[in-house]
């Protein structure tokens, strides 16, 4: 598997399949936030992984709110910062070894 770039990402939330991929998120949460169960017209579908960018399993997508999706990106432990922060390195190549990301996060 090659690892996307920024850009690839980018093009790929333009994309038909992005968007049929999102429409079935909404429909599978019945339009609503899955962790506030709000009901709102602006409502995210948020990567738990980016690992399967572009054949995503419907497991890895989240409906959030805005607030919510917010929250997402900002994880309150360390193993879910080093899970997102890894699942970003790999999708947006940002580093060549993640391992010094790794060993500052545990220390």
């Amino acid at each position: 598997m090659t690892r996307a770039t920024h850009q690839d990402y980018v093009e790929y939330l333009d994309s038909p399949e992005w968007w049929a991929q999102r429409r079935r998120a909404l429909t599978r949460a019945d339009d609503q936030c899955e962790q506030c169960g709000l009901h709102d017209d602006s409502l995210d579908v948020h990567h738990r992984s980016y690992l399967r960018l572009g054949h995503e399993l419907p497991e890895v997508l989240e409906v959030l709110w805005g607030a919510c999706h917010a929250n997402a990106h900002a994880p309150r432990n360390r193993a879910l910062l080093m899970r997102e922060l890894l699942g970003q390195a790999r999708l947006f190549d940002r580093w060549d070894d993640p391992s010094p990301v790794i060993r500052k996060l545990a220390a």
